[in-house]
């Protein structure tokens, strides 16, 4: 809809669309399940391409400093597919201690966020994320990342690897 928006009112746009985060693990709400070492979600084991958010920065500064074509769409995404199972053995390695996936009931899910001060107004919009939008249908890898950086996009492991190095996880 905003795009859309932006494009009827005759404004030159570059849209970056983007899923889930990798440092959603580490700088916001799954930090501290990824502490605790028990990723508690509402979600189905459904592939994701998690991208790395320097990347999208990276492509974002592409986007407003050089000459790309005028309303176009990258989408951009990591270079693999992961389940949280997988990203959850992906951080028990990076970390050198298990972080297990669990999918739970929202309540629960909700609880679990409440104990790192994630209000419940702020868990539902969040449970909502993972129970309607996280149902398979952006399983799919793009080269979004590649064409506008000329580089592949970051990979899930080499981000746990710099992370858990940096002792957000500790």
């Amino acid at each position: 809809m905003s795009e859309s928006a932006l494009r009827e009112g005759g404004v030159p746009t570059t849209v970056l669309r983007c899923s889930w985060f990798q440092q959603n693990f580490s700088e916001h709400f799954l930090t501290g399940p990824v502490r605790r070492g028990l990723l508690q979600l509402p979600a189905p084991d459904v592939p994701e391409a998690f991208v790395d958010l320097d990347d999208v920065a990276d492509a974002a500064v592409q986007a407003l400093t050089c000459t790309i074509p005028e309303d176009a769409t990258y989408e951009l995404s990591g270079p693999e597919l992961l389940t949280f199972a997988q990203t959850a053995a992906i951080l028990t390695d990076a970390c050198k201690r298990q972080v297990t996936y669990l999918s739970v009931d929202v309540p629960t899910f909700i609880a679990d966020l409440a104990q790192d001060g994630v209000p419940a107004d702020e868990a539902e919009p969040l449970a909502h994320l993972f129970t309607e939008i996280l149902d398979g249908r952006n399983a799919s890898l793009t080269v979004g990342v590649e064409n506008m950086l000329g580089r592949p996009a970051s990979s899930f492991s080499a981000y746990a690897r710099a992370t858990a190095m940096s002792g957000v996880w500790s």
